[in-house]
């Protein structure tokens, strides 16, 4: 599988990382990945010791994904300073990189199933994190890079995101989360054809709304409908499921608020 354009470094480390004991990552289809994630460090730090030091992290006992250790590193790839790619697991390991942010716009409970995860490693600046700094240019050839690859492979148009779509605020940064915005933008997010069932379900899912296990698939069910009452909730709608036309419109004004 081709993920990096001419002169980028990759690096498997996929079984030589530091993992739990007990504790083990769920399996996924590779086939039925929706789209890609980026996410930052929030650390100091770039280069493959500190994909171990995360590693070492993510599974031992202080770490923040879970009491006593999580499986282990929470991303399928790291993008060291140099543009490196640091491919930590397989592509049918569902990591926990999304978190779980329950009652928060954009929270997808299967979100970790349903996206791969890419961390660039740093400490990147936002309106959140004024102190941060900037990724490197390598960081951001391979980080766009890699979306241009993989998108035609799995047929992906613009469910591309950072994890601020997530409910984490700073993550992955300014520049690297504008460089996500000027890629949705060239990937017709705005051109959906919202008359379809297909182009509906795209819409909320592409708005941060889980459709439900089998995804976008155009059959407009029982998860499609609450994922409807949940974008309605949170936009001062009735929730009744219905697409309407207040819906209509305020799915419409969503995107384009998303785009600005």
């Amino acid at each position: 599988m081709r993920l990096w354009g001419p002169g980028v470094r990759v690096v498997d480390l996929r079984g030589l990382l530091p993992t739990h004991k007990y504790e083990t990552f769920g399996n996924r289809n590779p086939n039925k990945i929706e789209g890609l994630v980026l996410h930052h460090t929030g650390a100091d730090g770039n280069d493959e010791d500190q994909v171990y030091r995360i590693a070492r992290y993510h599974s031992g006992k202080r770490s923040h994904l879970k009491a006593g250790g999580a499986p282990g590193i929470a991303y399928w790839a790291c993008v060291g300073g140099d543009g490196t790619v640091y491919v930590c697991w397989d592509l049918g390991k569902i990591t926990w990189s999304q978190g779980t942010r329950k009652g928060k716009p954009g929270y997808q409970p299967r979100s970790n199933a349903r996206f791969l995860a890419v961390l660039v490693m740093g400490n990147f600046a936002s309106s959140h994190n004024p102190q941060g700094s900037s990724p490197t240019p390598a960081q951001m050839y391979t980080a766009r890079k890699m979306w241009t690859e993989l998108a035609p492979m799995w047929g992906w148009t613009d469910t591309f995101f950072g994890h601020v779509d997530f409910g984490k605020p700073a993550c992955p940064g300014d520049m690297l989360y504008g460089m996500i915005r000027n890629v949705r933008r060239e990937n017709t997010s705005l051109r959906v054809d919202l008359s379809t069932m297909l182009g509906r379900q795209k819409a909320l899912v592409w708005l941060g709304f889980d459709v439900g296990e089998s995804g976008v698939d155009g059959v407009w069910g029982l998860d499609s409908k609450m994922a409807l009452r949940a974008f309605q909730s949170t936009h001062d709608l009735d929730d009744d499921g219905m697409w309407g036309p207040k819906t209509d419109q305020g799915v419409r004004e969503a995107l384009r608020a998303r785009e600005a």
